[in-house]
């Protein structure tokens, strides 16, 4: 299945992607968001970004989720990195409530990383 919405999410991103693809992003139930908790509290995670842009960090899988872990980790580490499992209608509705300059998917990899601007979430959830 991962690697099934990891191509659909490439697929999405270069505009190629067949009819249904939004609804089949939608629909992945196994999709994990990074957050940090520190001090009693959880705030998201965001992925690595050289120009200092909010970009979520949403992972298909729990290896590309410990590929940021391995990557981010050390920088975080007076805080606890976790994912939270979601699945993608409660994940795009939450990130379409957020401040966000982006959404990155599976940004450390393995996989290879997407990114979209803001609004997908919407239109994942409209699909």
């Amino acid at each position: 299945e991962a690697v099934e919405i990891e191509r659909t999410l490439l697929a999405l991103r270069r505009g190629e992607a067949p009819a249904g693809a939004a609804a089949q992003a939608r629909d992945y139930a196994h999709y994990l968001l990074a957050v940090i908790r520190q001090g009693g509290r959880t705030a998201l995670a965001l992925a690595p970004d050289s120009q200092g842009r909010a970009l979520a960090a949403i992972f298909t899988a729990a290896d590309n989720f410990d590929a940021f872990v391995d990557e981010r980790g050390p920088s975080l580490a007076e805080c606890q990195l976790l994912s939270l499992e979601l699945a993608g209608d409660s994940l795009f509705r939450q990130l379409s409530g957020m401040r966000l300059d982006g959404l990155v998917f599976n940004c450390c990899g393995p996989a290879p990383a997407v990114a979209f601007a803001p609004a997908f979430a919407e239109v994942v959830l409209a699909a």
